[in-house]
């Protein structure tokens, strides 16, 4: 099977090497360098391979560019294949080694966050990996409300004197 390279093929290939340059990758926030780490705060890194696959394809698609134009020159009649082949090829390379980066990086995201979930249920093994080998950090207490105070003591009440009914005293008899 011979391999044509199409003259419409070369500004898409060059727009998309130009364009991804294997950057992707790079957008994905890689785990805490060193340890320790607390494995009661979240950790702030990218768990998800989303770019370092999309790169791989990218950098896929643009070495099968660059290997249907070298197909393509073989008689010598296409001048610019070689040419697509170098502009697809190396960014390709770049797209390739970006991926590989990504791809270890989310990696070794999710293990810490394993790590950190297995070091909280208690796995002293995993909080060596956190580098928290007597086990977790306790977490911080969260802050208490205030005790509420008791009310004021209400001020003692004045009794006024009441009179006395009518009829109530008698007016005293002279035994005499």
């Amino acid at each position: 099977m011979r391999w044509r390279v199409r003259r419409w093929l070369l500004g898409p290939v060059v727009l998309v090497a130009f364009l991804d340059s294997g950057c992707l990758s790079l957008w994905a926030v890689g785990p805490p360098p060193s340890p320790p780490i607390d494995p009661n705060e979240p950790l702030e890194c990218t768990r998800v391979p989303v770019a370092p696959v999309i790169d791989t394809g990218v950098a896929t698609l643009l070495a099968y560019g660059a290997v249907a134009a070298l197909a393509g020159s073989s008689g010598g009649s296409k001048p610019y294949a070689a040419t697509v082949a170098i502009v697809a090829g190396i960014p390709a390379l770049v797209s390739g080694v970006s991926a590989l980066v990504g791809y270890r990086s989310t990696a070794r995201c999710r293990e810490l966050g394993d790590a950190a979930d297995r070091c909280l249920s208690g796995d002293r093994g995993a909080c060596g990996t956190l580098g928290t080998p007597g086990g977790p950090v306790p977490a911080p207490e969260p802050a208490r409300p205030p005790k509420p105070q008791p009310p004021p003591p209400e001020p003692p009440q004045r009794i006024e004197p009441q009179p006395p009914p009518p009829g109530f005293f008698a007016p005293a008899s002279d035994p005499a």
